[in-house]
């Protein structure tokens, strides 16, 4: 279950909003992660693994 097809549709809205996060700071530093260049997709790809890895750790409480 490492596929970052299954992710549900808070882990995609998650992930999206980290790209965007990402993405901005990257061009900050000059670094473009827009593209579909090798290091682009290495982001994209690692973020989504991070996020299914996720799962497995307990829920905390927050303050909300």
């Amino acid at each position: 279950m490492d596929d970052p097809n299954t992710l549900t549709p808070v882990e995609r809205e998650a992930q999206r909003a980290m790209l965007s996060a990402l993405i901005d700071e990257a061009k900050r530093h000059g670094i473009d992660l827009m593209g579909i260049d090798h290091p682009a997709v290495a982001v994209r790809a690692a973020v989504g693994q991070w996020l299914i890895a996720a799962r497995g750790f307990k829920r905390i409480p927050t303050a909300n």
